[in-house]
């Protein structure tokens, strides 16, 4: 069918062209709140209002680690991991409505970490030597509530993970879904829903790609998860170049997901 589309421009935001955005939510209709990766760091709450900046006081918080969500008032605050030698997890704690950097006692002591944030909350999960462990807020505290709980596929080739802001994790990697006359791999996932204690079965994580898996990242998107998988194509006959190219997907969590959305690679 047809509709007209309505459009309501709220104002020009004034920042450099280089300045790029780290995080954004929605934590009410027609507004969107961005985290801009300035120096320093600086909030923006568009709406139908304009805009309204606000500060950001996070000196030693990695900022490329930061995620916004909404507390329990519905707030919108942060979870990063510090820059020190033995990071720790920071939460940044609403201040009519600027956000200050508060240290938690959680150690990152991970080799592997996913962080994640969205309207429904957020979650850290951190590999650890024993197992995976996860930090959620709680009354407005951050503690660590869930581990060790074991890798399921600790040395599967091309292996990933992931966060939602749900509290689920995921672990991904690659399998071969072809024969030797046709190659092809795709990548597979289990999923560890937020009150689960053991990996659901694998699934499909995305499209098969010909001939070769050659990388695989997953990326917290608020409530959901993308998961990327990239592939090569290989030429047997060596008459051709060999293709690059990638697909993203789309997983709620709900269980729901769309796949094959193909995504220019050079």
């Amino acid at each position: 069918g047809e509709f007209q589309p309505s459009w309501h421009v709220a104002r020009e935001s004034d920042k450099a062209p280089a300045a790029s955005v780290l995080a954004s939510i929605r934590p009410a209709a027609d507004h969107i709140v961005m985290l801009y990766d300035t120096m320093p760091l600086s909030l923006v709450d568009v709406g139908p209002d304009g805009v309204v900046e606000h500060t950001v006081t996070a000196p030693t918080v990695d900022a490329t680690t930061i995620r916004l969500y909404l507390n329990a008032a519905k707030k919108v605050e942060g979870i990063g991991v510090s820059t020190d030698a033995a990071p720790v997890l920071v939460h940044l704690q609403n201040s009519n409505d600027d956000l200050v950097a508060k240290a938690t006692t959680i150690k990152l002591q991970a080799t592997e970490f996913g962080v994640a944030g969205g309207a429904e909350g957020a979650a850290v999960w951190m590999r650890r030597a024993t197992g995976w462990f996860r930090a959620r807020p709680s009354a407005g505290v951050w503690t660590q509530d869930k581990g060790p709980i074991a890798d399921p596929n600790p040395d599967a080739p091309d292996r990933a993970s992931g966060v939602s802001s749900d509290g689920s994790l995921y672990v991904a990697w690659s399998v071969d879904t072809g024969n030797f006359l046709d190659d092809m791999e795709a990548a597979y996932m289990q999923q560890l829903a937020p009150t689960a204690t053991k990996f659901a079965a694998s699934k499909a994580a995305g499209n098969s790609v010909d001939d070769y898996v050659t990388g695989l990242t997953l990326q917290s998107s608020g409530d959901g998860l993308v998961v990327t998988t990239c592939g090569s194509d290989v030429d047997p006959f060596a008459l051709s170049g060999t293709d690059h190219y990638c697909f993203d997907a789309l997983h709620a969590p709900s269980g729901a997901h769309l796949v094959g959305v193909t995504v220019d690679q050079k």
